[in-house]
């Protein structure tokens, strides 16, 4: 896992999310997330810590929840979220 203050371009969150570069350009319009910031070159570079929040909200879709209800949550929060829905037992 990266470090929170790391920064990746968008062909690696690309590549860490599996989210498209489209979806993740919709999200920031539609969501106002993620935030990217850009580099030198104006391309796109993500904090570490919205790439793991973005991860997060991948595992949750994949278990049938929508973008727009889980993006607002803080990244505990999400990953409190994913143990109650992915790991059922262990959150009892």
């Amino acid at each position: 896992m990266e470090h929170p203050d790391a920064s990746l371009n968008i062909s690696a969150v690309e590549r860490e999310t599996g989210l498209s570069k489209d979806v993740l350009s919709i999200w920031e319009r539609r969501y106002g997330f993620p935030r990217p910031g850009r580099d030198d070159t104006a391309e796109r570079q993500s904090a570490g810590g919205d790439v793991a929040k973005l991860r997060a909200i991948t595992r949750l879709m994949d278990t049938g929840l929508r973008p727009g209800k889980l993006i607002r949550q803080s990244l505990e929060e999400l990953n409190a979220l994913a143990e109650k829905r992915i790991h059922p037992r262990r959150a009892a």
